[in-house]
């Protein structure tokens, strides 16, 4: 789990604790024992500035990296539905990362195999392979084939040798760029080729369906409710935007989910208040699932296709290996 996801649900679970209590908000923070986390930071701030009159919309917004949509959240709410709220947006928080981190693994096996393969053909070209040339240089025979293929360094093999390192030292670099950035900057190649940008979407659907929940719970009108969730998705607000559009016009519920490319599958058979926030969670808790089942379907299928290179390359390198062994033997 990531640090600042970590914090962000330690610090739901401190002030749900606090407010079950009984006790004084401001009082519950500052008793609480100080240690150097975020998390802890954060709520004896929070204490702080309550204990000196001041509201929560104030405490929260001085909070330095505090997550915004809970920053917009916590002001508005009573203390019983707080308690709700946060023990809901823990739970998504929980599942965002569970996801996070089985996304980042299933990176990591492809890149830390590509690594070693990099290594390993290094290896070869700068210690195994010059030996070997010039002994069969000397006796006058020609180099063998998976030499003449994998022998990049040497000129006199390119443009042959080029092609299987340049490949590799490509995947590599993709692969690599890709683990770093994540996935959240949108579709790329290696998302499209490996089904992780479908991964993704299903992850941003089902994120903005939570938070809109969340601020239908915590009072806001469906139209301020889309608007926030669509800030929070930035440039890939899956329509959002359009759907609050729709509901500035005087459009009907209806009509405005038709024109969001995330809501118009949306089966609205109870528009009241808490049964569109239901609808809403219950839609992206079958997003969530979605997601975790593609994710852990590509998970193998990636450790099935690294085997399968591993293969082919230990292959190649044995290959290389003893062939030009049995290269220099049957030269004497």
């Amino acid at each position: 789990m990531s640090g600042s996801s970590e914090e962000l649900i330690r610090f739901c679970q401190i002030i749900s604790t606090a407010l079950k209590s009984g006790r004084p908000l401001p009082d519950s923070l500052l008793a609480m024992k100080a240690n150097d986390g975020k998390a802890s930071v954060w709520c004896r701030q929070v204490g702080k500035k309550l204990a000196e009159g001041g509201s929560i919309e104030s405490a929260v917004k001085d909070l330095e990296g505090f997550d915004p949509v809970l920053a917009r959240l916590m002001p508005l709410l009573g203390e019983s539905r707080l308690i709700r709220v946060l023990e809901t947006y823990t739970k998504y928080l929980v599942i965002v990362e569970s996801l996070s981190q089985r996304l980042a693994a299933t990176m990591a096996y492809p890149v830390l195999l590509l690594s070693l393969l990099t290594i390993n053909l290094l290896h070869m070209n700068f210690y195994l392979f010059p030996r070997a040339l010039h002994e069969i240089q000397a006796v006058g025979r020609m180099p063998s084939i998976t030499m003449r293929l994998l022998y990049f360094v040497d000129t006199n093999f390119w443009p042959v040798s080029l092609i299987i390192p340049v490949l590799l030292i490509i995947c590599l670099t993709l692969m690599v760029k890709q683990f770093f950035l994540g996935f959240s900057a949108g579709g790329t190649i290696i998302g499209m080729l490996s089904g992780m940008n479908s991964i993704v979407y299903q992850q941003n659907a089902a994120r903005a369906l939570s938070v809109t929940g969340l601020y239908l719970e915590a009072g806001y009108p469906l139209e301020r409710a889309l608007k926030c969730a669509s800030d929070l998705l930035g440039p890939v607000d899956l329509g959002l935007r359009d759907a609050e559009a729709a509901l500035k016009q005087g459009n009907s519920v209806q009509i405005a989910f038709s024109r969001s490319k995330l809501l118009r599958g949306i089966y609205l058979d109870d528009l009241s208040g808490d049964g569109l926030m239901e609808l809403l969670q219950r839609n992206a808790r079958a997003r969530y699932i979605s997601s975790m089942r593609q994710a852990k379907n590509v998970s193998v299928l990636f450790g099935i296709l690294m085997i399968m290179v591993a293969a082919i390359f230990v292959l190649s390198v044995t290959s290389g290996f003893f062939d030009t062994y049995y290269w220099l033997m049957w030269s004497y």
